[in-house]
This record gives structure tokens, sequence and C-alpha cells, in this order.
């Protein structure tokens, strides 16, 4: 398995067994939710080390019709993935630490009314 594809499955994992959210990877539910897309990492190569470090970007975004819910859920995600990040150990790198690059913000409104709020947490792996 390649190391971004484990941090995301095991965002997915974390989210499910700890925080209760469904997390979804493949799109932002119809009926409102929480979805996770990885963003455009920027790689580190250390010469001396046969490592790569790469700082991974992960997008949250939360779809309800209310909006202090979406900022509830994100919240909670930020300050818990901060707090437990030991959680996030994968088999395939290691992580170095992470940061809330964007808090919960308001992203838009679809359609139906529902409100869409997003955050971005950074992460920095080696592998």
């Amino acid at each position: 398995m390649e190391p971004f594809t484990e941090l995301m499955l095991k965002l997915k994992e974390v989210c499910l067994e700890h925080l209760r959210l469904d997390l979804n990877l493949a799109e932002l539910p119809k009926d409102g939710g929480v979805y996770a897309e990885l963003g455009t990492a920027v790689e580190k190569p250390y010469v001396r080390a046969s490592v790569s470090v790469s700082k991974v970007p992960v997008l949250f975004m939360c779809k309800a019709f209310e909006e202090p819910e979406c900022i509830e859920i994100l919240s909670k995600l930020c300050t818990y993935i901060r707090q437990k990040r030991r959680m996030l150990y994968g088999e395939t790198y290691q992580m170095r630490c992470l940061r809330v690059a964007s808090t919960p913000h308001k992203t838009g409104r679809t359609e139906d009314g529902q409100t869409v709020y997003s955050c971005i947490i950074e992460f920095e792996i080696c592998y």
C-alpha cells in the first residue's frame, strides 16, 4: 500500500471509530456528510538518508442544513486529530507532525439550501 493511500484510509478509520463520522473519500454526499480529499503534496527528499518527507494537505468538507452543525463537526475533527495524531501512524509512513492549515470556514451553499464548510489539515510524513 502506498503511504498517501494508507494515510487517507487511516483517517477514515479513525473518524469512524472515534468520532462516529463516516468520512467519504469519493465525493461530498448529496444528503450531507463529511468528505476528505488529498491535496498536492510537496516532497522534500533527503540525500543522506533514503527517506522522503512530504507535506500532505487534506481538505475536509462538511455539508449540512444547519451551519453550526458543520462548524461543530469540523472543529471536533481538527481538535481530535491534532490531539490524537499518534492514532494516525501507519505501516508505510511515519507521522512527523501536523497542523491545521485552515480552520473551519464557510465555502458555499448548495442549490437545496445546505451549507458547505471546509478546513485543511497538513500532515508531514516520512516514508
